[in-house]
């Protein structure tokens, strides 16, 4: 199929074009910016997005403290309810070499040669015996999304 050129030259100008009215709308936004940082009431809403970020710093560092803490305890007594809130779940990962993998196949699975690349490919080997992969259960801890239920003032 031959490509127009005509139609590859007009494309050229809709993408300058398009690029063009990015560029400009990003100007105005700039510009719309200066203007409102001279309002006071707009330092404020930027003060309490500063704010906010900086609370959803903190709320990471507590959660993944607690997560440490409920796999801790989880690795001490086995328990995937250590305390109110907090389940220990454990992920499935199944793990192999495709160069192992894709030998495998070769003399074992010749219709799953192509997925050998592919992270798909895990997922059917797994119902495989003999298939040089690995299953790997990973505990890892989740927190209630409404903690309030479990929290007492």
């Amino acid at each position: 199929m031959a490509i127009d050129k005509a139609e590859l030259q007009a494309q050229v100008y809709r993408v300058h074009d398009t690029r063009q009215l990015l560029a400009q709308a990003q100007e105005r936004l700039r510009a719309a910016e200066v203007v409102l940082s001279l309002v006071s009431e707009y330092q404020k809403v930027l003060d309490i997005k500063a704010h906010i970020k900086m609370l959803a710093t903190d709320v990471q560092a507590e959660e993944e403290l607690l997560r440490m803490q409920a796999l801790a305890a989880f690795s001490e007594d086995g328990s995937t309810k250590p305390v109110a809130g907090v389940t220990i779940k454990h992920f499935k990962h199944v793990v192999f070499d495709t160069v192992t993998a894709f030998a495998w196949c070769m003399d074992n699975a010749p219709a799953l040669i192509m997925h050998t690349l592919s992270p798909d490919y895990g997922k059917v080997a797994e119902k495989l015996p003999g298939a040089p992969i690995e299953v790997i259960y990973e505990p890892r801890g989740t927190i209630a999304t409404d903690l309030s239920k479990v929290v007492t003032e």
